[in-house]
């Protein structure tokens, strides 16, 4: 791509800045990416501002030359890359700081001249420059990342839930929900999303426009959602303690359907209750969710579980590690022991062969000795899937994924790696 294309990465401006311009032509870039409607100036106003509160840095790849006669401006790039940094829970509170990838696209004119890689590449090897042990994104396509490092690290699936007679939830509540005013959560929907994640392997502290989605403030075309709908879940105590934001699916669509956009509960108790209002809408017969956790609390609550109906498991969060002494030393272990790793990496960030030793559950991760015989093999893609517990060493050995060469030492990986409760993401980005 010597000479044909240009890579500039830069900011999000104050509207009016000179640099304005270029944060608009690249989320016009995005959009051709995924095929996106052209987006009204509001909308694209109140992106940049939430990319500022962000600190989003762009990547475009643009033409270095005259473009076609007639194809779009030179301005806008032919591919896209966004990064933002953001804490990740790896489990009992840890936090480790990561390298989000989004927004990455390539036109599908400008394919097979290895922009994505060198995009990909070039971003991985300053983050860990930067001293950064880990980077992750959410994959649009499955078959994508994975030669880049990253593996599934967490999972989701989309439910739809019958809210009618047999709807019965083994629960009795220890607090109330009271339907509020959406623009609450524009305060505290960060506020209950805080205890969330301190409390929840796999997520990531949320970016500026959940807030603004949940609340109904940023609608598609930048003007506000009105037919968002909130409520709130209070504590024994009286403080809000979980939330949903849900909208009508409308009167033509049958059964009567209420959508959750975003539910957010730092109690299981909470949770709960949320379902309960939920469940005791007037005139709706069914309740969806398309970010619902697969180990799933409401499913064991229900008289009858069959009330969900659900989706196949689709991966959420894929994790990449840059640094396997960080990445490893820096999360807690459910179960102390050692092991021997033979981590490998194409790219090279992340290879070698390293002793883990936990006692108390606190790790010591060192290169091994020299000579020293694995007992595990795997790809750093294998590690990131089995980094916060959701996907299970012995099954991955059972695949050909890891290869195990002392007997056992799947199992004692999978008792290791395991966290306090099941990984979920609730942030997409």
């Amino acid at each position: 791509m010597a000479e044909k294309y240009e890579i500039r990465r830069f900011r999000a401006a104050e509207k009016g800045e000179p640099d304005y311009a270029l944060g608009v032509s690249w989320l016009h870039g995005v959009g051709v990416g995924f095929y996106d409607e052209r987006h009204k100036d509001e909308f694209v106003d109140k992106v940049m501002a939430m990319y500022r509160t962000d600190n989003r840095e762009m990547t475009g790849v643009y033409q270095a030359g005259a473009v076609a006669a007639h194809s779009l401006a030179a301005d806008i790039p032919v591919a896209t890359f966004g990064t933002l940094r953001k804490h990740l829970n790896v489990g009992y509170g840890r936090q480790l700081e990561a390298q989000l990838i989004t927004a990455v696209t390539v036109r599908g004119t400008h394919r097979r001249q290895g922009l994505l890689r060198k995009m990909m590449t070039e971003d991985l090897a300053a983050s860990r420059a930067d001293g950064l042990a880990m980077a992750a994104l959410t994959a649009s396509e499955a078959s994508i990342y994975g030669r880049f490092g990253f593996g599934v690290a967490t999972f989701e699936r989309s439910i739809k839930v019958d809210t009618g007679a047999r709807f019965r939830l083994r629960h009795t509540p220890t607090g109330s929900v009271e339907i509020a005013d959406r623009k609450v959560l524009l305060e505290l929907a960060p506020v209950v999303f805080e205890r969330v994640h301190r409390t929840t392997p796999g997520s990531l502290v949320r970016q500026d426009a959940y807030r603004q989605r949940s609340s109904g403030t940023l609608g598609r075309d930048g003007a506000e959602d009105e037919s968002i709908r909130c409520a709130l879940r209070y504590g024994a105590d009286g403080a809000v303690d979980g939330y949903v934001a849900y909208k009508f699916s409308g009167w033509d669509s049958k059964p009567y359907t209420m959508e959750v956009i975003d539910l957010v509960a730092a109690t299981e108790s909470g949770y709960l209750e949320l379902w309960q209002f939920l469940g005791s809408i007037d005139l709706i017969d069914r309740v969806t969710w398309a970010e619902a956790p697969v180990d799933d609390p409401l499913t064991w609550a229900l008289e009858d579980p069959r009330c969900i109906a659900s989706s196949e498991n689709a991966d959420m969060l894929w994790l990449r590690i840059l640094d396997t002494v960080k990445a490893l030393s820096a999360r807690r272990y459910s179960a102390d022991g050692s092991l021997v790793l033979r981590v490998t990496d194409t790219l090279g960030f992340a290879a070698g062969v390293f002793a883990l030793t936990v006692s108390g559950g606190e790790a010591s991760v060192t290169a091994a000795p020299d000579g020293a015989d694995p007992e595990l093999t795997l790809d750093v893609a294998e590690l990131g899937s089995i980094y916060l517990g959701a996907v299970c060493p012995v099954t991955l050995a059972a695949a050909g994924r890891i290869t195990e060469h002392a007997p056992g030492a799947a199992l004692r990986a999978r008792l290791m790696f395991a966290v306090e409760r099941a990984a979920h993401c609730l942030t997409h980005f």
